[in-house]
């Protein structure tokens, strides 16, 4: 590769490392009025900031305080409150599909996930992560924002269907914050974390533990066997992160081991069977101001992922197999903010990333040891774009941004554009059309083996392409808020896992194109301390070569929340789910509940929580339409809970 890129970027950062630096305060959530709490400001939607109701695309943002009213512990469990996505798990990973977008095999490669508006999609096989498999503990998260729609204008591949941005919290006050809860079955969670002063800075520590043995599992297609603590979960989590004037830097690491009891060739049951994730991301970031008009960010990167699977498989005899993947990488980011008028805001920058190591492995270990596949990558990908903000009246602001790319010896251009119009001081109508790529990851590219249930290479495989348009609208008085948006996406070359009985073997392939459009709406209310939200969304298939996630998706998605405040000291939260057919998955019905009671000075919180109330037995879409077609869902689970807060 060309050299004058790394080099471009080089001076971006000795530009800025050279300028004086800036600071940026957040308010907390309790430090806002009852109406901002109902358009708070996003920084995933573009690169240049804005708040939710000027946003070029429709965005949902679920806070704190949300958060914690629901006893919300795992990424995957918030996003199940953002309209258009609907979330599945098959008991070790959690996906998300996106506005009809579901495919099986598919590693939520598709959105792209952001911590502080910076990806941490690993480099193997391109995942979102959104379980507990997540790097970060949601103690240390302030809001999640959800960016319908393309976002490869502003950040490059993976961003097809939607960007998930988490924003972690602004530092407090000094002290210790945590928590406990126990739930039925011997499952504990704790969470701690640290905020103090140090060398001129602010220094935040956290660190979480989890262990659960899980749920009995009984699968009607693997027999009537009942399989006994397979589905045990350990966790464990640490984040460190020190910031002054211009400059933070961030550490979070991650390692979880989930047993695996069912799944297509896995001896049901077996003890043996396991995923473990682990992940290590550290960045340093620097804000300078360059004159009056014109700021600079510089940032480094880099991150590692690993990943074993343990499979126990009946040949016979059986026969422990293991995956491993190995994905280490580093990049450098700059970015220019130029503003010339009041009106006018213009975002220039770059990314470079080197694909250190994207090694996969194959191998049976025990009980003879025979190698399957070893490969080894290594790349770079790079890109440029600009994204440019302008208000030609006090009305309207034009949202137009483009991305060029390149990985994997091609080149990708993202174009967006977006209008709003603020038609009334109530009111606000958006209008975007953009268009988003996906290379094929190293997984699909490269992984392999021999043999009945291994993977077969396509040397046809190619990139996926998606072009989408989106109109929506906002209204706001007061402590109310309604949005609703009409879209319309066209996919084509979205890839598959396909199984051929014939030769019992997977292959990724190109399935050709896939339409859908929908409606989704949402209201939020706020009266005192109560505090309400509703979710809708309705989907249709336009066209659909061979696409099997077409039928996956739920046609119609309700969701509800609401808190009421009962005295001074408790709240009540509750939180609904309704679902349409998903494939063989019926339709269903989902309540969860949670009770919380706090002391007079505010400092420690006591709360009892229920997850699905009435205990219905209810599935998710299974990751083999054939071999394994349905996957149950979590059963009813008491907990309790005890958290304390720093007093302000």
């Amino acid at each position: 590769m060309s050299c004058r890129f790394p080099r471009a970027v080089l001076s971006l950062l000795c530009l800025v490392l050279a300028a004086p630096a800036i600071a940026s305060p957040d308010a907390t959530l309790a430090e806002l009025p009852l109406e901002a709490l109902l358009d708070l400001p996003v920084s995933g939607a573009s690169r240049l900031g804005t708040r939710r109701s000027d946003s070029p695309a429709s965005v949902t943002v679920i806070d704190r305080q949300q958060i914690e009213a629901l006893g919300l512990r795992r990424l995957s469990d918030v996003l199940r409150l953002v309209r258009g996505i609907d979330i599945s798990s098959d008991g070790s990973y959690s996906y998300a599909a996106v506005r009809g977008m579901s495919s099986a095999g598919d590693y939520n490669t598709r959105v792209l996930l952001l911590i502080d508006g910076n990806r941490v999609n690993d480099n193997v096989f391109d995942q979102a992560m959104l379980g507990t498999e997540f790097v970060l503990d949601l103690s240390q998260v302030e809001r999640v924002e959800f960016i319908a729609g393309p976002g490869s204008a502003v950040y490059g591949a993976n961003a097809l269907f939607g960007v998930i941005n988490v924003v972690t919290r602004a530092s407090g006050a000094s002290g210790v914050r945590g928590g406990l809860r126990l739930s039925h079955g011997a499952a504990v969670d704790t969470w701690v974390s640290l905020d103090t002063a140090l060398a001129g800075g602010h220094l935040a520590l956290g660190a979480s533990l989890q262990h659960d043995r899980g749920e009995a599992v009984q699968e009607a297609w693997f027999g009537t066997g009942q399989a006994e603590g397979t589905a045990r979960l350990a966790r464990q989590s640490w984040s460190a992160r020190w910031e002054t004037t211009g400059w933070r830097m961030n550490l979070m690491s991650s390692r979880r081991s989930q047993g695996t009891p069912a799944g297509p060739d896995i001896v049901f049951g077996d003890t043996r069977a396991r995923f473990v994730d682990s992940t290590l991301l550290v960045d340093v970031e620097r804000r300078l101001v360059l004159d009056e008009r014109l700021d600079g960010l510089v940032r480094a990167f880099a991150g590692r992922y690993r990943f074993l699977g343990d499979y126990p498989i009946d040949y016979p005899p059986v026969t422990l197999n293991r995956d491993y993947a190995d994905g280490d990488w580093w990049g450098l980011e700059g970015r220019l903010l130029w503003s010339p008028t009041a009106s006018h805001r213009v975002v220039v920058g770059a990314e470079l990333q080197r694909q250190q190591r994207q090694r996969q492995y194959n191998a049976d270990v025990q009980p003879a040891p025979l190698l399957y596949l070893d490969d080894l990558q290594r790349g770079w990908r790079w890109g440029v774009y600009v994204d440019d903000q302008w208000s030609p009246a006090d009305d309207w602001t034009l949202h137009a941004g483009v991305r060029l790319d390149r990985e994997l010896g091609r080149a990708h251009t993202s174009p967006r554009l977006a209008l709003v119009w603020r038609a009334a001081p109530e009111w606000t109508w958006r209008w975007q059309h953009g268009r988003a790529f996906r290379e094929p990851n190293a997984y699909e590219r490269r992984y392999h083996g021999d043999g009945p249930g291994s993977w077969q290479l396509n040397p046809a495989l190619h990139g996926e392409q998606v072009r989408a348009d989106e109109i929506g609208i906002d209204w706001s008085r007061g402590a109310w808020r309604a949005a609703a948006a009409a879209y319309r996406n066209q996919a084509d070359g979205l890839t598959v896992l396909h199984y051929d009985p014939a030769t019992e073997r997977y292959q990724v392939r190109n399935l050709g194109a896939l339409g859908t459009q929908g409606i989704e709406a949402e209201v939020e209310a706020l009266s005192g301390a109560d505090r309400y939200r509703l979710q809708l969304g309705l989907n249709r298939t336009l066209r659909s070569t061979q696409w099997p996630g077409a039928l996956t998706y739920p046609q119609r998605l309700l969701g509800a929340q609401a808190q009421w405040q009962l005295g001074e000291r408790s709240l009540l939260a509750v939180d609904a789910l309704a679902r349409s057919r998903r494939g063989d998955a019926a339709g269903h019905l989902l309540l969860h509940a949670r009770l919380s009671l706090r002391s007079e000075d505010r400092q420690w919180q006591l709360a009892l929580g229920v997850r699905n109330l009435a205990n219905r037995r209810w599935y998710d879409p299974g990751p083999d339409a054939v071999r394994q077609p349905l996957v149950r869902g979590e059963a009813r689970q008491f907990w309790l809970e005890w958290s304390w807060e720093p007093s302000r």
